[in-house]
């Protein structure tokens, strides 16, 4: 008898908690229904840097253009291990030496991974880099900057 009772309920609670809800509120325009867009265009989602090296790598060898890659170390902070680093060029104002404006691009890792507090040591390559020796360049970070580096070293 009292299972004729809990198996429906038991049920019914299980489906009620499947549901998915948007709220809307006509009168001030306010909809919940753009929560689930992602944070990465908002924040960064690695702590700022610490042990920042940036170096243009102008050793002469098979492959090597006339644009040099910069190589770029640092040690950082993320949520979880598995993210992935890498640097595009946002902007080089032209001047002697040149400003370049990089942008770093943080990747989650892809399915399920433990929620530990990682500390990552990252060394990224940037092919052919718009600078010079001398050069001063800023990484920026979901548009907040990320580091500066005022000289850029080459390594001959």
């Amino acid at each position: 008898m009292i299972k004729n009772y809990l198996v429906p309920s038991g049920l019914a609670l299980m489906m009620s908690g499947c549901v998915a809800s948007t709220t809307t509120n006509n009168s001030d325009g306010y909809t919940d229904a753009g929560l689930n867009k992602p944070v990465s265009s908002e924040r960064c989602l690695a702590s700022p840097p610490k042990d920042v090296h940036l170096w243009i790598n102008s050793m002469p060898g098979p492959g090597v253009g006339k644009k040099y890659p910069l190589r770029a170390t640092f040690t950082t902070t993320t949520g979880t291990p598995g993210y992935q680093f890498a640097l595009k060029v946002d902007q080089v104002m032209e001047s002697f030496p040149e400003q370049v404006i990089l942008d770093l691009i943080v990747t989650r890792p892809l399915g399920m991974v433990a929620q530990v507090v990682t500390e990552n040591k990252v060394n990224i390559k940037l092919d052919n880099f718009p600078g010079s020796e001398g050069s001063s360049v800023q990484v920026n970070c979901a548009g907040k900057l990320f580091f500066k580096v005022d000289k850029v070293m080459a390594v001959h």
